[in-house]
């Protein structure tokens, strides 16, 4: 087997599992978006997931988002397919079909419905990149894949999504030199970082799975020492009886980026 075959197989098993699993995180975008406006500059009008949103169409795909925050994934899939038979015109819902199907990596599936979702508004570009995701998991459409992130970043410089994803096909085709800037772009987006791990860890402690939400919270402070969010839910956590000796601090690994909402009809 070749080097850019063994790289390709590599990155791609590597950030097919991260990519998963971030799905289940995607809904705290609607609390990060108003916090990463700080850090970067305004991404177009076209990026906004509140743009044009029908109150029928977010309050249909609500369930499903719930259900995929819970990794409830084949149960989402249902929520997310009785939206789309609702508003089959609807980006917001293909969009969502297609993040289900991705998540139960149904890849064919998740390719149709975005698809269909750039069709229907063809300068949506969450819909965009996360076609451009699904598929850059195949080197057969690997190109394909690039020659849609480079659309989304050429109109949104700042979309940290494609960003992301446009640095792991440069890797996969062992383009070191060019994966390398786009991965140090997204680094320095630290706040957001410590943000995400934040609400990652508040979710965790909902659930009572106490040891990852304090994994997460220590991960955000390995990133940012000085975020008071992640300290005051870790002191929370300190304080409840028998939260035990607290796990040795991560390394200052940022998560991989969420698919954004996006826009609907």
């Amino acid at each position: 087997m070749g080097l850019r075959m063994r790289i390709f197989n590599v990155v791609s098993c590597f950030f097919s599992f991260r990519a998963i699993a971030a799905v289940a995180a995607a809904c705290l975008l609607t609390v990060c978006l108003s916090f990463a406006a700080s850090a970067q500059a305004p991404a177009p009008a076209a990026a906004d997931p509140t743009l044009k949103a029908d109150p029928e169409v977010v309050k249909c795909i609500a369930k499903g988002h719930e259900l995929l925050n819970k990794m409830q994934i084949d149960e989402a899939l249902k929520e997310f397919q009785s939206c789309v038979q609702k508003f089959p015109e609807s980006v917001l819902a293909r969009y969502w079909l297609g993040v289900a199907y991705f998540s139960n990596r149904e890849k064919d599936k998740a390719i149709n419905e975005l698809k269909e979702a750039v069709r229907l508004e063809p300068k949506n570009l969450p819909a965009m990149a996360m076609l451009g995701r699904a598929y850059s998991f195949d080197e057969k459409t690997l190109a394909v894949a690039e020659e849609l992130l480079n659309r989304v970043l050429n109109v949104c410089p700042n979309f940290d999504d494609a960003r992301f994803d446009l640095a792991r096909i440069y890797a996969q085709k062992g383009e070191i030199d060019k994966a390398l800037p786009l991965f140090f772009l997204l680094f320095e987006g630290e706040a957001r970082f410590a943000l995400y791990h934040t609400e990652m860890g508040k979710i965790f402690m909902a659930g009572g799975r106490e040891k990852e939400a304090r994994s997460e919270f220590e991960r955000a402070l390995a990133i940012m020492p000085g975020f008071e969010p992640a300290k005051k839910f870790l002191a929370d956590l300190d304080k409840k009886p028998g939260s035990g000796t607290p796990s040795p601090t991560p390394s200052p690994t940022p998560p991989a980026t969420r698919p954004p909402a996006t826009s609907g009809k």
